[in-house]
C-alpha cells in the first residue's frame, strides 16, 4: 500500500487520531497501531490499504521534511498554529521553503506522488479583533463563537491567505478548512469553564485543540480524500 505522512502539529496528530476512530469503526478492515520515536509518534498499518504516519513539526524544518519526503508517496503538510501574528514574516519564508521541497517530491507534471497542503485550524478565543487567535486573547475564561465574516475582516484566517497565494503561484493543492471549523466552537476539548470547589473559575481553556468526535473530524477527512 501507499505511504501517506502527516506532517505537523498537535492539531495534525488530533485528525490522525481522528482517522483512526473512524476506520476502526469500519468491518473488515484492521488497524495496527505502531509507536515510534518522538518525531514519529503515531504508524498506522490498515490492512490491504495504506501505511499512515504522524510526524510531528511544529515549525518548518528542513532536514526533517526531506528525510520524510523520501520515504512517502503522499505528504499532507499542516503548519501555522506556532506562527503567531509576529511571525508572519517567518511563517511566509518557511512556507515557501517548504513548497520548493513539496515541488521537487511531487511535480505537477507527475501523478505517482502526491503533495498537499491543509490550512491551519481556527481558534476561538476572546480576542481583542474578535478573530479567535490566540495571540490576541482577552482571557481564557471560555471559548467563544466567531462570526465568518468576522474571522476574515479580522485577519484571523492569515495564514490560509499566505497559503492560497502559495498555492496559486506553485500549483501545490490547498486544502480550506474555516468552513468547517469556524461555526464548531463548541467542540474544543475544554469549551466548558472549569470551578473549583468554592465556585471559583479555574484553569485555562484550549480553544485550540478539539474534540474527536467523528462527526466534527469526517468532513475534513472526505475533502482530503478527494485529492488523494
Amino acid at each position: 500500500g501507499k505511504r501517506l505522512v502527516l506532517m505537523g502539529d498537535s492539531i495534525t496528530r488530533q485528525s490522525a487520531v481522528a482517522l483512526v476512530c473512524a476506520m476502526e469503526r469500519v468491518p473488515k478492515i484492521r488497524v495496527k497501531h505502531v509507536l515510534e520515536d518522538e518525531t514519529c509518534d503515531l504508524t498506522l498499518k490498515f490492512s490491504g490499504g495504506p501505511t499512515v504516519f504522524r510526524v510531528s513539526m511544529t515549525e518548518f524544518e528542513d532536514e526533517l521534511l526531506k528525510e520524510w519526503l523520501a520515504k512517502a508517496d503522499i505528504l499532507v503538510l499542516n503548519l501555522g498554529a506556532w506562527y503567531r501574528r509576529t511571525k508572519r514574516q517567518h511563517y511566509e519564508r518557511d512556507m515557501a521553503r517548504a513548497a520548493q521541497a513539496l515541488l521537487r517530491f511531487a511535480p505537477p507534471t507527475q501523478k505517482k506522488k502526491l503533495a498537499l497542503l491543509v490550512a491551519p485550524l481556527p481558534m476561538h478565543f476572546n480576542a481583542r479583533r474578535h478573530s479567535g487567535d490566540f495571540y490576541d486573547r482577552l482571557d481564557e475564561k471560555q471559548c467563544v463563537p466567531v462570526d465568518p465574516g468576522t474571522y476574515s475582516s479580522s485577519g484571523g484566517n492569515w495564514h490560509s491567505k499566505v497559503l492560497r497565494r502559495l498555492s496559486s503561484r506553485t500549483g501545490i493543492p490547498l486544502v480550506e478548512v474555516a468552513d468547517i471549523f469556524v461555526p464548531r466552537w463548541d467542540a474544543h476539548m475544554e469549551h466548558r469553564p472549569k470551578y473549583n470547589r468554592n465556585g471559583q473559575l479555574i484553569g485555562k481553556l484550549d480553544c485550540s485543540h478539539w474534540c474527536q468526535r467523528g462527526s466534527l473530524w469526517s468532513p475534513l477527512w472526505a475533502r482530503l480524500t478527494e485529492f488523494i
